[in-house]
């Protein structure tokens, strides 16, 4: 396939993950059976074409090859880079910054302050659902500055403080019940899902307190 076609194939596989995880009532209407299959299909099939070799070959368009580019951030992310998130951010108005933030790598301030900026009033990108939106994923993080996270701590009205609070707390006392009963509560937080999980519970529950 030419480099334009991947980039389309790359299209069709993300709005289809994006339709069957983010707007479920909507990927219900849209994928029957043989979609589902032609575009599972694909997904392999970009799974096997895609790799270094053909990330040099883009030559950093981050603008062109844009759906190339986040196909890796979504699903081969050993392939890509901080210089990559910077570049997408920078070259791409209304990128899916949800998926970008979602990136186990780290990141830096100025690309999380760019992300907070171009999100801003904005209705057209798709940002998360409490308590894991946008917030929370950079909340999470150990390498993002104390001053962004309070900010961000600082956007959450009441309303959303007392929701999260609901159900971080009932998963984490759920996985606490848990570790106890089986007798190892001290690996509980070996989990970087549930650890981050308390961390940002704590931070917010402390500021709403």
């Amino acid at each position: 396939m030419r480099l334009s076609e991947i980039n389309k194939s790359c299209f069709d596989v993300i709005n289809y993950y994006n339709n069957k995880y983010r707007y479920k009532n909507l990927y219900n209407i849209k994928y029957g059976n043989n979609d589902i299959k032609e575009k599972e299909s694909l997904f392999r099939k970009l799974i096997m074409t895609i790799d270094s070799k053909l990330i040099d070959s883009l030559k950093k368009d981050y603008y062109k090859y844009y759906y190339i580019y986040l196909f890796c951030v979504l699903f081969k992310e050993q392939l890509v880079n901080i210089e990559d998130i910077d570049g997408i951010v920078k070259n791409v108005y209304n990128a899916d910054y949800f998926s970008l933030l979602q990136t186990r790598m780290k990141l830096n301030d100025d690309i999380i302050n760019m992300i907070l900026k171009l999100v801003k009033d904005n209705n057209k990108v798709y940002l998360g659902k409490i308590p894991f939106d946008y917030r929370y994923h950079i909340i999470r993080r150990k390498e993002i500055s104390e001053n962004i996270k309070n900010q961000i701590v600082d956007s959450y009205s009441k309303e959303e403080i007392k929701e999260i609070d609901n159900e971080l707390r009932d998963n984490i006392l759920f996985e606490e019940i848990y570790h106890d009963e089986i007798g190892d509560r001290n690996k509980m937080f070996e989990d970087e899902n549930l650890s981050d999980e308390y961390r940002v519970y704590q931070r917010i529950n402390n500021k709403a307190s």
